[in-house]
């Protein structure tokens, strides 16, 4: 199963990067060409459930997941629960340094079609790793605003 992890330093403490991740109703508006709808459909203490319609190379892909926020440890951890991958899920994760955080986005996929996996899991894996770049890059820059 191929496995998409990127990595940012973002020059904002970890505290204020955790309330950049955790506002995921402001994506569309941060993550302009990446996240085109994102809606909170549940809220139960500290687990969620998301609508999410991302573009990847002008492809929308459509998905529901649970996530789960653990503030102390500075992670989120997600699982699709319906959508157009077979399976997909992942973590952010924060991590403190000098002068800022280390922000890691991780994703899990199958796309699910098995005669054409080996030639589509390639073009995915490209895909949602530009995706999740773009993504740690709009947090980067939204930082840069506070």
């Amino acid at each position: 199963m191929p496995v998409v992890k990127c990595k940012e330093f973002i020059q904002a403490p970890p505290e204020e990067v955790w309330s950049l991740i955790t506002e995921v109703e402001e994506f569309p508006r941060l993550m302009i060409g990446t996240v085109e709808e994102l809606k909170i459909e549940q809220a139960v203490g500290n687990t969620l459930t998301t609508a999410w319609t991302a573009s990847l190379r002008g492809n929308l892909l459509c998905w529901r997941q649970e996530e789960h926020h653990d503030r102390e440890q500075m992670r989120i951890s997600y699982k699709q629960i319906d959508g157009d991958l077979e399976h997909m899920e992942g973590h952010w994760q924060i991590r403190p340094r000098e002068q800022g955080s280390d922000v890691e986005l991780q994703v899990e996929f199958e796309i699910g079609i098995p005669m054409l996996k080996e030639i589509l899991n390639p073009l995915a894996e490209s895909a949602l790793r530009e995706n999740s770049s773009a993504m740690l890059r709009s947090l980067e820059l939204k930082s840069e605003c506070l």
